[in-house]
């Protein structure tokens, strides 16, 4: 009968269902080991690492220079105390680069083509002592040459002015053609750099060469008949007086002397990639550690000719144009040091290693110091 067919198939129907749904949960129990535990185990959850503050390192050692204040160039030109932290500006504040450098017990300032001279070590009184594109040292250590550039007939040339530093008195007046570049007086003659980039030793007035030094040559300093130069990678250091010239190969586990083969120029003039230190037994010369931009120091012992690394001097700061590195009178070498911010370093004689004399100078200028000159 029709009807009873209909129940038939139904009841069919629902028993094959029910056998489908035995099947699932046999095969549930067999995969999981129960009927409740998941088929998919869910990601473990992990506990959240631990984050360990790391104990900063302890603050460096700093180095006391009592005694000693630092002039700093630049466009806040101040004078500070290493010591004890303090700062006084020195004024007016220049619209351009203050350069500076100690002669005898002054420190001469040269900025905007004027040139001052205030006490070593101190902000004022300040003296001004005329026109100048430039300074340089004078044979007597309380006079300087003012150096300025004339466009008179029937060409360029240069004007030195020797003047006192205490009163600002004319001494000596001299000229140069344009075509070398005075970068030092000497008892001989004018230290100079001519149109190819070669070192001369010229007469004043005419300009005639006296004696070739080099050629391609990076000058680096002169104390007293003493003259330091770089040139085809080495490193010379000639005695006018006695004729002799000592040639010093960069330090063992050195990359090369820094500035080597760069020509001088009008602006490098006082480059200071290198002083004599004034009681005549070292060399301070920046020279390259492991490659281009790693910058450090070598001291040079003019009494052997032998130069050494200078632990301590890692990644230092030579600025462009201006004097970075300086002795000072108690026979400390200063300079411009590695960090975040700019730090200055000192190096006493005898040390195995330079330190730090002073951090953060950034906080107290607004602006980098480009020139360090030590009382």
């Amino acid at each position: 009968m029709p009807g009873s067919r209909s129940r038939r198939d139904l009841l069919r129907s629902s028993l094959l269902i029910v056998a489908a749904l035995a099947g699932l949960v046999v095969v549930r129990w067999s995969v999981t080991g129960s009927i409740s535990r998941p088929i998919v185990a869910p990601a473990p959850t992990l506990a959240p690492a631990s984050t360990v503050a790391a104990s900063p390192g302890p603050p460096p050692q700093l180095l006391a220079a009592a005694g000693i204040r630092l002039s700093l160039g630049g466009r806040q030109p101040a004078v500070v105390d290493p010591t004890s932290g303090s700062m006084r500006r020195m004024a007016p504040a220049a619209d351009q680069d203050m350069s500076l450098f100690r002669q005898g017990s002054f420190t001469v300032l040269v900025a905007d083509g004027r040139a001052w001279a205030v006490p070593a070590g101190q902000a004022g009184p300040q003296w001004p002592l005329g026109q100048a594109h430039q300074a340089l040292p004078a044979l007597a250590t309380d006079r300087i040459w003012l150096v300025t550039t004339h466009f008179g007939s029937p060409e360029r040339h240069y004007d030195l002015v020797e003047v006192g530093l205490a009163d600002g008195r004319r001494h000596a007046h001299w000229t140069l053609p344009y075509q070398v570049t005075p970068v030092a007086v000497l008892r001989s003659g004018v230290l100079a750099s001519d149109l190819d980039g070669d070192l001369v030793l010229v007469e004043p007035g005419s300009g005639r060469v006296r004696t070739l030094l080099a050629h391609d040559a990076s000058f680096l300093d002169v104390r007293g008949d003493r003259v330091a130069w770089l040139a085809g990678g080495l490193l010379y250091i000639r005695n006018l007086g006695g004729g002799t010239t000592t040639v010093v190969p960069p330090p063992p586990a050195s990359a090369g002397w820094y500035g080597s083969g760069r020509p001088v120029s009008w602006a490098d003039c006082c480059y200071g990639l290198g002083a004599f230190a004034p009681g005549g037994r070292w060399l301070a010369v920046y020279t390259h550690l492991a490659g281009p931009r790693s910058p450090g120091l070598a001291i040079v012992d003019l009494s052997g000719g032998r130069a050494v690394l200078l632990p301590g001097s890692e990644d230092v700061t030579p600025t462009g144009g201006q004097s970075s590195l300086g002795w000072a009178s108690n026979g400390w070498l200063f300079f411009f040091g590695s960090g975040p911010t700019t730090s200055i370093a000192a190096w006493r004689p005898g040390a195995r290693t330079a330190g730090l004399v002073w951090l953060d100078v950034d906080q107290v200028l607004d602006t980098i110091p480009r020139a360090l000159a030590p009382n």
